[in-house]
């Protein structure tokens, strides 16, 4: 699941999704509480939950590599070999 830190309109969000060929659901108008909540000062921020609902791993920021790194850590939840 994504959340729209910047409460963008929904059709600039639905434009960027498409664009991107992304499947997964974007939280509209969500930014604001998820950064209460969970304490955000940076973003983007992502998280991996595991099947118990769990955070098991967290990531600031963005750079060149960051997205295979990503890949690799959910293969490896999804495998159960975390």
């Amino acid at each position: 699941m994504a959340v729209n830190a910047f409460n963008e309109p929904k059709s600039r969000i639905e434009s960027f999704v498409t664009k991107n060929g992304y499947k997964q659901r974007v939280l509209l108008n969500g930014g604001q509480v998820a950064a209460r909540s969970y304490g955000l000062r940076a973003f983007p921020v992502s998280f991996l939950v595991d099947r118990e609902g769990q955070v098991v791993k967290g990531y600031r920021g963005f750079s060149p590599g960051s997205a295979a790194k990503k890949e690799r850590d959910i293969a490896e939840l999804v495998s159960g070999k975390s």
